[in-house]
C-alpha cells in the first residue's frame, strides 16, 4: 500500500521483524483513475516508527477527523491535528503543494490514534479534466507552483461527512466501489480548490453541527466496542441518549449509510480479517459476523468483497 502512494518506501528506525505488530487498525489505499490516491487510515500505533518514501510533485490534501499526523517534506517539518475544543473534536483540513520530488518521513509515536483520509492529486489529474490551465492565472494555480506551500481551513459539514463515508464505504462490488470512492474524492478536491482560490464559502461548523458530528461519533464508537453482541436500533439509541429516528438521520448524514448498513459491513469486514489472519473456516466466519446460515454469510460476504469467503481461505 505505501508504494502506491509513493515510491521507493523504506521503514528507517526501529528494526522489526517480520511477525512484529507495528500498526493496529484499518489502512486503505486505493490508486483511481490517473493521478488520483485516496488514502484513508483509522489506527493506533503500536510501536514508535519513521517511515520514508519517494514522492513526486502532487497537491496533497488531509482531513484529519481525529488525531493528528507528523512528517517531514525534505527537512521541512509539517504537523496537522484536528481540533480540541471545549472537550470536543472538530476535524481540520489541509493542503501541502509539492512542487518537486521529495522524500517524505513520516514519524509514528506508539500510542497515537488517528482518523484521517488523505487525497493525493497528481499534476495529470489536473490536466486530464482541463484544470491546470483553468487555474494558472489565480490563487490556485500560485498554490499549487509555490513548493512545499501549505494552508489550512475549517472542512465544512458536507466535507466531513465525505471523509467519514470514505473511512466506512457501504459494501459494494469492488468497481462500484471505487466510483463511490472517486465521486467523494472529487467533491473533497473542490473544497480544496475552492479554499486555495481564497473562496472562504466553507466557514467553520457551528455549534449544532459540532453536536450532532459528535454525537453520530458517539453512535459509531458504541457499535465499534460491541460488534460482537447483539445489537438493535432501538437499543443503541437508548444507549446513547438518542430517539430512534434522530439517530437515524445523524448517522446517515455523517456515514452515508444506515445504522443497519454499517453494523453489517463492519461485521463483515471483521469475518474477513480473521479469515486472513487466523484461517477461520467459512462456518467460524459466518458466526462471527453475525449469521445464522454460512450460505447467506457466503452470499454477502461474495457481494461485499467480489471473493467467496471459501476461496479467501484458499
Amino acid at each position: 500500500m505505501a508504494q502506491s502512494a509513493g515510491s521507493d518506501f523504506c521503514a528507517l528506525e526501529p528494526t522489526f521483524g517480520p511477525e512484529d505488530v507495528i500498526i493496529e487498525g484499518r489502512v486503505n489505499v486505493s490508486r483511481l483513475r490517473s493521478g488520483l490516491t485516496i488514502h484513508t487510515a483509522e489506527t493506533a500505533e503500536i510501536q514508535d516508527l519513521t517511515m520514508e518514501m519517494a514522492v513526486e510533485p502532487c497537491l496533497k490534501v488531509f482531513v484529519i477527523l481525529e488525531g493528528g499526523i507528523d512528517f517531514h517534506l525534505d527537512d521541512v517539518p509539517f504537523r496537522f491535528s484536528a481540533i480540541r475544543d471545549n472537550g470536543h473534536t472538530q476535524p481540520a483540513a489541509f493542503a501541502v503543494a509539492i512542487a518537486k520530488p521529495v522524500r517524505l518521513a513520516r514519524h509514528s509515536r506508539r500510542g497515537a490514534r488517528t482518523r484521517k483520509v488523505n487525497i493525493t492529486i497528481r499534476p495529470e489529474w489536473l490536466d486530464d479534466g482541463g484544470l491546470r490551465e483553468k487555474t494558472c492565472e489565480h490563487d490556485v494555480g500560485c498554490f499549487l507552483r509555490k513548493h512545499l506551500a501549505q494552508t489550512s481551513w475549517h472542512p465544512s459539514g458536507r466535507a466531513i461527512a465525505l471523509a467519514e463515508q470514505m473511512l466506512n464505504p457501504p459494501q459494494l462490488p469492488p468497481i462500484v466501489r471505487e466510483l463511490y470512492l472517486e465521486s467523494r474524492a472529487v467533491e473533497l478536491a473542490a473544497e480544496a480548490l475552492q479554499a486555495l482560490n481564497g473562496e472562504r464559502r466553507c466557514p467553520a461548523l457551528n455549534s449544532a453541527a459540532t453536536i450532532d458530528i459528535c454525537r453520530a461519533q458517539t453512535v459509531r464508537d458504541y457499535i465499534e466496542q460491541r460488534l460482537g453482541d447483539p445489537l438493535t436500533l432501538s437499543a443503541i439509541a437508548r444507549e446513547v441518549g438518542i430517539g430512534a429516528t434522530t439517530l437515524q438521520r445523524l448517522f446517515k448524514s455523517v456515514y452515508g449509510m444506515t445504522v443497519v448498513e454499517y453494523v453489517r459491513t463492519r461485521r463483515l469486514e471483521r469475518a474477513r480479517f480473521a479469515i486472513e489472519t487466523e484461517g477461520l473456516s467459512v462456518g467460524e466466519a459466518a458466526y462471527l459476523a453475525g449469521y445464522k446460515n454460512p450460505a447467506n454469510f457466503a452470499t454477502a460476504f461474495k457481494r461485499a468483497f467480489g471473493i467467496s469467503p471459501k476461496l479467501l481461505r484458499k
